[in-house]
């Protein structure tokens, strides 16, 4: 409902595209893909859209150096060569906030010789080993791949035995986060299976473990209200505020409200809190739920 109210009035004839498909060339090679949205800003001007769904919003860093939208710069210049001017937009639906930027010329060479020089490394490469991530879970080679094999055993190769070892230990949490990501894409597709044996009967006890389903209900904060409330009792810039709690979700709200509490005082945070309450939107989802059976 947020995005509906920001999106507003919307001339259709000002929407170019959705999900638009694209060729672009870059040296030698090819780059297929598909840009969610583009809109006519005006008569020079386009404006590429990236709808996200990501749990933690980009830093200002990320968003200007994206090679992603480094290509949709391209490839709207390519599709719109009218186009003087190419705007990006990262629409961050969680939070309801977009994320905008923009790309000189130094910044799309460098892209369009990033893409081209990992494009001969790919050809000139003999060997393709494994590399270790959540989407292992979907891929068709899965129960063929020894790596994917072993980290569902969840073998390891690095154990740092020295905590002063700095290096060491950066290794192991590095693998140990691959595994752990590998791990639970296996525990969802697993629970997937589980969840809809559960949609015909309430509960399930399999190897001395009841699985069941349950409502669960979540609060959701309106982000201009909440920072309007927040701005209020603290005096910051919502800007300021935002940057503070980095998403607005009832765990980091109470984090932040907890961290006021020093400043502004414990009944005016323990007010805050009940605004706050009164203002998020109630939702409820079923969730799974799994414990031994005594």
């Amino acid at each position: 409902r947020s995005y509906v109210r920001r999106q507003g009035h919307l001339d259709h004839q000002d929407v170019l595209a959705i999900e638009k498909r694209f060729e672009l060339s870059v040296g030698p090679f090819t780059v297929l893909g598909f840009i969610d949205r583009v809109d006519r800003v005006d008569d020079e001007t386009v404006e590429v859209i990236d709808y996200k769904t990501n749990r933690m919003l980009f830093t200002r860093e990320e968003v200007d150096t994206s090679l992603q939208m480094s290509l949709y710069h391209l490839a709207a210049r390519q599709l719109w060569p009218w186009a003087k001017k190419v705007r990006l937009t990262f629409d961050m639906l969680r939070h309801d906030i977009r994320m905008t930027t923009e790309r000189d010329e130094e910044q799309l060479a460098a892209a369009r010789a990033y893409v081209e020089t990992m494009g001969r490394m790919t050809e000139e490469a003999r060997e393709f080993p494994a590399r270790l991530n959540s989407n292992c879970v979907y891929c068709d080679h899965r129960q063929d791949c020894p790596t994917y094999a072993a980290a569902l055993r969840g073998e390891r190769t690095v154990v740092c035995e020295d905590i002063e070892d700095l290096e060491l230990v950066a290794q192991e949490r590095e693998e140990v986060a691959r595994l752990a990501k590998v791990l639970y894409a296996r525990k969802r597709e697993l629970e997937g299976v589980l969840k809809s044996r559960l949609e015909d009967q309430d509960e399930l006890v399999l190897g001395g473990v009841r699985y069941r389903m349950f409502n669960a209900a979540s609060k959701e904060y309106p982000l201009e209200r909440t920072l309007s409330a927040l701005a209020s009792a603290t005096g910051e810039t919502p800007e300021a505020l935002l940057a503070q709690v980095g998403s607005i979700d009832k765990k980091s709200l109470d984090a932040l409200v907890k961290k006021l509490a020093k400043s502004i005082g414990k009944d005016r945070a323990t007010l805050l809190k009940a605004e706050l309450d009164a203002i998020a939107e109630k939702r409820f989802s079923q969730r799974f739920w799994a414990k031994e059976v005594a």
